[in-house]
């Protein structure tokens, strides 16, 4: 199955940011998004002061 970028984003919308309300993508948290081979990197710019809150969310979105 393909991967393409808007389908990434809807996941990445699926889970909640630390401060809570809206997901990922719409949080402004997402830096960038790659797909190569099907592979799929995403870079999260995320305030250091946040850092460890934001490993569960890690593990989510590795997980989708």
């Amino acid at each position: 199955m393909a991967v393409d970028e808007a389908a990434v984003r809807r996941a990445l919308d699926e889970i909640e940011g630390p401060e809570g309300g809206r997901g990922l993508f719409q949080s402004g948290m997402v830096g960038g998004i790659a797909i190569a081979g099907g592979r799929v990197t995403v870079a999260l710019e995320v305030d250091p002061a946040v850092g460890p809150r934001m490993e569960t969310v890690r593990r989510e979105a590795e997980r989708r």
